[in-house]
């Protein structure tokens, strides 16, 4: 069943690690008129060299640019984090009607868990607060990031470059593999010093084919040696897609969602494994399977991917199969 809020979370989710992607801690936050989202934003605080550049203010930003208006009467604001003192200022001066919160901050949050300045009766402006709207997911993206920092600082790595492990997808069954061993150290993480930043776009066939079939050329078909005749098949042009690029706007990684709301296709590139981009693209599909209504939304998983997808709130929907000599699951979103 459709959920309005779960939807606009998960793409508050998707900005997130976009934040991460871009070596910043991973918030995002959407601002949301008549079911639209009319402002999008993450954390860039670093990248912008701006105390101010918060998710929830880089959204609010937007939206007011949007309606030509600093009051954003009749408008919500989902955010994966608890909004600081800043942002609540802000939210007031801006007449948010409702603020939905992910993950609680104990050290900053001012909608209760440090203070609760939306309950301060002296202001002249309450907006309503619900927080703990897809908690675990919005809470786990942030301690890995912070464990993952702490763990690179310790062997004098980059810190900010979170580790979520990317995945890749091959054949015309749409299985999703694991791309990769867990835990090895791609060539990016070898860079050290060097931010791998990265974008998700929704993309076309039609108009991205050609960004499409390089990444998935790259990994299935000269990397993994997939038989062309089964990597591409009809249903491309009647799918909806993903694309990751870089900050030159390279494509590094892609995936596709069909009707069925099947996901498949994901890839990416060697040198990007290891930058949260496959979570990244595994995050925008769930948020446009969602909008357009599909259940279940469910994909074909190698065995060595069920953890990263269980993280991702799949559930095994079967027993175990073999594809071309490799155990699979189906595994089912919730």
């Amino acid at each position: 069943m459709f959920n309005l809020h779960e939807t606009m979370m998960r793409e508050a989710l998707a900005l997130a690690l976009q934040a991460q992607g871009e070596g910043e801690v991973p918030v995002g936050a959407v601002v949301v008129k008549d079911g639209q989202i009319i402002g999008k934003g993450w954390n860039r605080p670093i990248a912008a060299a701006d105390p101010t550049a918060h998710a929830e203010i880089q959204a609010m930003r937007a939206a007011a640019q949007r309606l030509g208006n600093y009051r954003l009467v009749d408008c919500d604001l989902y955010v994966t984090l608890e909004p600081c003192a800043m942002c609540a200022g802000a939210i007031m001066h801006a007449r948010i009607r409702r603020v939905f919160y992910g993950a609680p901050d104990f050290k900053t949050g001012v909608c209760g868990s440090v203070v609760d300045l939306f309950a301060e009766s002296r202001l002249n402006h309450h907006a309503e607060v619900v927080g703990g709207l897809l908690a675990a997911e919005c809470g786990g993206l942030l301690k890995q990031f912070f464990s993952m920092r702490r763990q690179a600082k310790k062997q004098g790595c980059c810190a900010g470059h979170a580790d979520v492990h990317a995945s890749s997808g091959v054949d015309s069954s749409d299985r999703v593999v694991q791309a990769g061993a867990a835990g090895a150290p791609s060539l990016a993480q070898a860079k050290q010093g060097e931010k791998m930043s990265f974008s998700v776009k929704e993309a076309s066939w039609s108009a991205d084919q050609t960004a499409l079939s390089a990444v998935r050329r790259r990994v299935f078909i000269e990397e993994q040696g997939i038989p062309a005749e089964l990597e591409w098949d009809v249903r491309d042009a009647q799918a909806w897609h993903v694309l990751a690029v870089d900050a030159q706007q390279q494509p590094v990684g892609c995936g596709r969602l069909l009707e069925t709301g099947q996901i498949g296709r994901m890839a990416v590139l060697a040198d990007w494994r290891g930058q949260g981009v496959g979570a990244a693209l595994l995050q925008a599909l769930l948020a446009m399977a969602q909008r357009k209504g599909l259940n279940p939304i469910w994909l074909n998983a190698q065995e060595s991917a069920r953890g990263f997808y269980r993280a991702q709130d799949f559930v095994e929907d079967g027993d175990m199969f073999m594809e071309a000599g490799i155990p699979h699951y189906r595994m089912r979103w919730r």
